[in-house]
Formats: C-alpha cells, structure tokens, sequence
C-alpha cells in the first residue's frame, strides 16, 4: 500500500507539471495573438483620431488668420491711405521750401505737375487738392472739373462731402473721412449700388489747401481677399496635404492645382455630394468623405477624408483633408512592423515554451526519482513560497493604498480611515482639511518637472511630522493633499492644529541643490457642523480652499455656508466674462496724471470697466482676478491695450506734446507664451507711438517668474515702450529687482499717500521712494492725491508726476477730452 502510494506521489508531480505547463503555453500563445490584434485596432483607432485632429487643426489655423486679417481690413486701410497722403504732402511742402524764389502760381503748377499723374492701389488711387472755400485744384479723374467750385458737390447719399472736408481740416487740421459713390463704370443710378469710401485729409498750410486721397473699401477687401487666396493656395503639409477654398457658387478660389482655381467644383462632383460638403461645413464644420478631383502623383486613389468649415463673412467654404490611400498605406506599413515585431516575440515564446518542456521533463524525471527522500525537503519548500506570496500579496496591498512618488496614503486609503471614525459613533469633531501648495506650477516651470517631485516629497516628509494618533495625510494628486484630522473638543482645537499646515512653509525646502521658499492655501470643513458624509466634507473643503485662494497666496480658510452662493456667482461670472469679451461689454476710463510744477495733465492710466447686463456694474478686482483664474485675462488684456490706444490716439495724434497713455498688465498674461509679440503686434496696428505707451506691472507678482523674463522686458524697452512698477513699497522685492528689469517709472502706493501726512514712518518711505527714483533716472508717480496739502507736500519733495480725486477721478474719453480743455484753458 505504501508503495502504491508513494508511486501515485512520485506520478503526481510529473502528470501535474506537463498539464500546468501545456496550458501555460496555450495561454501564453493565445495573450501573443490578443495582444497582436489590440494593437494593430488601438493603432488604427489613434492613427485616424489623430490625422482627423491635424486637418480639423490645420482649418481652423487659417480660419483665425482669415478672421484676422478681415477684422483689419479697415485699419490697415486707414494708415496705407494716410501714409500716401502724407507723403504727397511731404511732396508739396518740399517743392514749396525749395521754391520760394519763384511765384505763388508757379509752385502750384510744380506741386500739380508733381502730384497729379501719381497712382497707388494698383492704379486705382491718385490724390486730390481743395482749397478751403471748396474750389477744386487737383482732380486727376475728372480734369475738367478743376479750378472750379465744388463746394455743393453731394455723393451718392446727399452729403455735402466736399463741406465736411473742409470742417474737418479747420477742426482737427488732418483726419479721416468717409463718403459714398457709384464706383467707376457703374451706370446704374440705383442707391443699392453705391459703395463705401475712405479717405484721408491733410491741411496744408502755406496755401490753406487740402490735401488727399480716398480708397473704397471694398476695393481693398478685394486685394486683401487675393492676398489671402494666394498665399492659401502655396500652403502645403507634408507629402500631399494642402488646403482649398470654395466661394458660395461653389467656384473654387484656392487650392493646390492652379488648373482648378476659378472651375466650378459642381463640374467634378454630384449636387448631393457638394450639397453635404456644404451643410457639413454651414453646420459648425466638420469632415466628409468624397471622391477628389485632384489625385497628386504619389497618391494611389482619388477618396479623401476632409474637415471643411464655412466663413460666413466671406461666404467662403475651408478645407483640407488626407487621402485614404494614403492613410491606408500608412497603416499596412505600420501593420507590418507590428505583425514582424509580434511574430519574433513569438518565436522568442515558441523556444521558451520548448525549454520550459524540456526542463520541466527533466526536473519532473529528476523529481520522480528524488521524491520520496526529499518529500520533507518539499513541504519545507511549499512553505516558504507561501510566505514569500503571502509577502507579495502585502506589499501590492501597500501599493493599492499608498501615493508611489511620496509612500503616503492615497485617496483609497483616507477613505476607509475616515470612514471608521464616520461611523465609529464618536461625538467629537473631525476635520477635512484640502491643501494645495502655492505657485507650484511656477517650480515646475522655471526649475523642471524633477525639482518639483522633490519639492512634493519634502513637503510630505513635513506633514507625516505633525500628524497625532488619530490623523492621516494623503496625497490627493499634483500638488494637492488631504489631511483627516479627529479627536477634537471644540473648534479652537481644530483652527489650532490647521494652522500647522501653513507653519510647515515658513523654512526653505530642501529640493536636490536647491532651496525653494514656497506656501500653501488650505481650506477646512468640519463634522459634523459642514456635512455628514466624507464626499461632502472633501466638496466643501474644496469650496473653501477655493475661497482662500480668492484671499491671496499662504492663506487658510474654514468652510462657512455663504460660500457656496458665491462660488456660484463666480462660476456664472467667469461664463458672462467670456459672453461680454465677444459682445464688446467693457469700456475704458482714464485717469489724468499731471506734472506736479504746472498742473499739466501728461498722460492717463486706463482703467478697465464692466457694466454687465447680468451682475450690473462689476467690480474691477472682482472681474480681473475670476479672468486670471478662468484663463481670459489675456484676450481681455489685449483687447483694453486696442482700445486704450486707439482711443487716446483720435484724441491726441503722435507728435511733440501727445499724451502719454499708461496700461495696466496682470502677471498672469506675462506668462503667457505669446504675450511679448501680441502686445507689439496690437499696438503696432493702432498706429500710436511705442514711446508714449507705458506698462504698468504690480510689484507683488511672482518675483521669481518675473525676473526669468527679463530679456524679454528689455525687448520691450529696446521697442519704446516704458515699464513701470506699481504700488511700489507693497511688496517683497528689494532694490536688485529695479536693477534687474528696465523699469524707467515708479509709482507710490496710495496706502502710503493716505498717511503721510500724520505719519513719520510713511512720509519717510515716501521721501525715500522718490530718492530712489531720482538715483535711478525713474519717473516717480504718486497715486492717491486727494487733498491740497497732499498736492502741495508732494510738489515740495519733487514728485514728477501726480493723479488721484484731487485732480480728477477716472473719466470717460470725452469727458477726459473736456477736462484737458479746462485744464489748458485755465493755464
């Protein structure tokens, strides 16, 4: 019996191991061919998400630069025509400077002979010459019309044009000017067919001429339109991918093929075919397949898969797209790396199936023979790959509920602990407490993403220390952690041990070679006062870390109940901020600043407005930081640099004396990537001089970020701008941060203005500011003027510049136009 027995034991083994081994083998084999077909469908699957998201990409590229240019059409229009008019000008004032030997009617005859045969616009411009009484001098397309009065003259809607240009020029002694008329050639005296046209005007003064030039605009929307077409049609993306451009009739205006520009695309294709092409784009945009009329030589078939999308302005259809066979090619290549790939792994798995067969064979044949002397030897063995097992099951344990980076608990494990202490039946309080580390995208940004996973592990390192018996901290993900806090008496207790949290901050960390200052905002909830389930005590926290963020950086905050209301106001704020960018809902107001000897008034700071037809009149601060946080503060940034410029400028036209505009720019825009060329680019556009354009930026923004943008600040000096630091004396930074950015202004803090009259503490830093300021060569700018002894004390210390109620408040554009009248009028 024993024998029979042992037998069976010493069969076991070997009939046991060649059964587990075949079906590892089979499993193996059959993961090998799921896991070939997974990857060639994920491979498909991106591949094609990925080329629909290129040509979608690639549309809606050219689409903002066709937005673009049309929405400057006008602009671009104005300064070409006023740059010719002023050249003519420059024209006539040399022959007249060169000429004062000869006779008045001579040096007309030269400034005619010189001006008249000038052609610009592609021979549609030429300039004209009036006097003020409405006599014509110059009028190249209707020569028999000059020497005449054309004073009554009316264009095609019954304005006295020829008046107004004279009003204009008495008034303002240059500027624009519009007026309509049937374009050349147009026969039909219908009023429909007229057309608008903008003009430019120049007094020229030795004669009391008028100088000028107009241009229709829809003649010069037609050159940009060419431009546009032109350059669309040049444009290529890698092999075969171009772009094309279809008007409503379906005629195509651009497209890699010259041979099919101006051919009517219904001529290649079916009326239900150019009929979804069309709806597709009309409805939002979006992709079609078709049959192409064009097939590049590399390609193998004419189906194209295409994202097209309509310009209602224009009535343009835009597209681009990929050809199938091309993907398709594509992808069998891909394929086939994969399947090549694939079947060497499988090999690799057939040999190893092939050893692990051999060698099991001969361990099972060595086992049979050893069996019954080493049976013990085998239970002993059992054992320990039970317990090392049993070890793995503990450490993967560990995983499950632990952050890899930190060793911290992670969400799963907070959970389960705070819901014993939930349902523990315990009367004493419990606290949430939502942390997230300060200005960590800052770490990331300017020292790299390994500096900042240091930075995280020493914070964690420091907040496993003040945890009690009945704590626990987790990592909640990024830079955020969430601490349960029980075993409280009262709420004191509660304020006393959060507070902490925010004295962990208060030393350096220790990151690598580095030492980082940073802090943290954090927000608390309490059971059972804020909530009685751990979702709803973490929602809270939430709500209140949100709020303490909204206090400024370092700050804590425990959840009260208001808060929810307002952060329901915030969130439908930041949805009306965007709705009031596109319906144009904010105004500028300016307030003057003026030469603290004469009164003068020298320049404006512009200050952002926002009455919304929602929440009423918005605050500024309230506005700006929900436009900082949602990712709007910089569209709504360029768009107040626009307008102030634009506004200031019909005002007060560049020269000698022009006033002189300061903008106030949030550290959030600065970091944006673009935010150096954008600022450029919109002020180039408005025409105004850099020089009389100044930003102003806080002295409390991330000092670290700033200083990493130095080269580019210097850029901006090199350009004209100015850069001023404002509230200057508020913040942490020290007299190297003047000598590291080009400011070339200062501006004193309206906290210390408010005080120093009564204080010697503030009257001294305001002396103080102002030294620096002059040790610097910096413009000093006091904020906050209010009162005469103010003005009076201010003036004495040598302040360059003042603003504030005592002079004025902040005033709309024509009531700043009436104010600098007053002003001129009483000096």
């Amino acid at each position: 019996m024993n024998k029979k027995l042992l037998r069976i034991i010493q069969l076991i083994p070997i009939i046991l191991s060649t059964v587990f081994t075949l079906i590892i083998i089979a499993q193996l084999l059959i993961d090998n061919r799921i896991e070939l077909k997974e990857k060639i469908r994920n491979l498909r699957t991106e591949f094609n998400e990925r080329q629909k998201q290129q040509i979608k990409n690639r549309v809606d590229t050219i689409y903002q630069q066709v937005s673009y240019e049309r929405d400057r059409t006008e602009n671009v229009l104005k300064a070409d025509i006023k740059e010719k008019v002023y050249q003519a000008y420059d024209i006539a004032h040399a022959i007249y400077s060169d000429n004062t030997d000869k006779s008045a009617e001579d040096v007309h005859a030269l400034i005619v002979t010189a001006l008249k045969n000038i052609r610009f616009h592609h021979g549609r411009g030429y300039y004209f010459i009036y006097d003020l009484e409405g006599n014509n001098i110059m009028l190249p397309h209707h020569p028999d019309k000059e020497k005449t009065y054309l004073g009554d003259m009316q264009d095609s809607r019954g304005t006295y044009f020829i008046r107004e240009f004279i009003a204009l020029v008495k008034d303002k002694h240059e500027g624009f000017t519009k007026w309509w008329f049937y374009k050349p050639n147009n026969n039909n005296n219908n009023s429909v067919d007229d057309r608008e046209k903008i003009g430019f005007l120049k007094h020229f003064e030795p004669y009391g001429w008028i100088i000028g030039s107009g241009e229709y605009v829809e003649d010069f929307e037609a050159s940009v339109k060419k431009d546009l077409l032109h350059w669309i049609s040049t444009i290529r993306f890698g092999n075969n991918g171009y772009m094309f451009v279809l008007d409503a009739q379906g005629v195509i205006l651009a497209h890699q093929s010259n041979e099919l520009i101006t051919q009517d695309y219904g001529h290649y294709q079916t009326e239900a075919q150019v009929l979804e092409m069309f709806t597709t784009a009309k409805n939002n945009g979006g992709y079609v397949k078709y049959s192409s009329v064009y097939q590049p030589d590399n390609v193998q078939g004419p189906d194209k898969l295409s994202y097209v999308k309509w310009y209602p302005d224009w009535g343009w259809m835009m597209g681009s797209g990929v050809y199938v066979t091309a993907m398709e090619e594509y992808l069998q290549q891909k394929e086939q790396i994969i399947v090549k790939q694939n079947r060497k792994k499988l090999h690799a798995l057939i040999g190893f199936s092939l050893a692990l067969i051999l060698v099991v064979g001969f361990l099972t044949y060595y086992l049979r023979k050893l069996v019954a002397r080493r049976f013990a030897q085998f239970e002993l063995k059992i054992e320990s790959n039970f317990i090392k097992l049993k070890s793995a099951n503990n450490a993967m344990s560990h995983m499950a509920l632990h952050d890899p980076l930190t060793g911290l608990p992670n969400r799963a494990s907070l959970d389960k602990f705070a819901q014993q202490i939930l349902t523990g039946g315990n009367e004493k309080y419990m606290a949430i407490a939502f942390v997230d580390i300060d200005n960590f995208k800052y770490v990331n940004d300017l020292y790299g993403h390994t500096v900042g996973d240091e930075l995280i592990c020493a914070v964690s390192r420091r907040f496993e220390k003040i945890l009690g018996t009945g704590d626990m901290v987790c990592r909640f993900g990024g830079d955020e952690f969430l601490f349960c806090f029980s075993g409280f008496n009262t709420q004191a207790e509660i304020a006393t041990k959060v507070t902490k949290i925010n004295d962990i901050f208060n030393t350096k960390m220790r990151c690598g070679e580095r030492e980082i200052k940073s802090n943290c905002s954090v927000g608390v909830s309490v059971f059972p006062d804020d909530g009685q389930t751990l979702e709803v005590l973490i929602g809270k926290a939430d709500v209140a870390l949100y709020k303490a963020k909204g206090q400024g950086k370092g700050r804590l905050c425990l959840f009260e109940a208001e808060f929810d209301a307002q952060l329901k106001r915030q969130r439908a704020m930041k949805e009306e901020l965007y709705k009031a960018l596109e319906r144009d809902e904010f105004e500028l107001h300016y307030q003057p600043q003026v030469n603290a000897k004469n009164k003068q008034v020298i320049s404006v700071e512009a200050l952002c407005r926002w009455n919304s037809p929602v929440f009423g009149q918005v605050n500024p601060a309230e506005f700006i930081t929900i436009a900082e946080k949602c990712g709007a503060i910089h569209a709504l940034g360029l768009s107040v640099i626009k307008i102030a410029c634009d506004e200031i400028l019909s005002i007060s036209p560049n020269g000698n004396g022009a006033l002189e505009l300061s903008i106030n720019i949030s550290p959030i825009q600065i970091i944006e990537p673009d935010f150096f060329t954008d600022i450029k680019r919109v002020v180039k556009a408005t025409g105004i001089d850099s020089s009389r354009v100044t930003f102003e930026l806080t002295e409390s923004a991330a000092i670290d970020s700033i200083l990493s943008l130095s080269p580019l600040f210097h850029e901006l000096r090199q350009c004209g701008f100015g850069l001023s630091l404002d509230d200057f004396g508020t913040g942490f930074s020290s007299l190297s941060y003047l000598s590291d950015l080009p400011f070339n202004e200062i501006k004193i803090d309206r906290s210390f203005i408010d005080k120093f009259l009564d204080s010697d503490q503030s009257d001294a830093l305001v002396k103080t500011i102002i030294a620096i300021g002059n040790s610097f060569n910096m413009t000093v700018v006091a904020e906050g003027v209010e009162t005469q002894a103010q003005y009076d004390k201010l003036r004495h210390y040598n302040c360059d510049l003042l603003q504030g109620y005592f002079f004025a408040k902040p005033l709309r554009l024509n009531e700043l136009t009436q104010y600098i009248s007053r002003v001129a009028v009483v000096l």
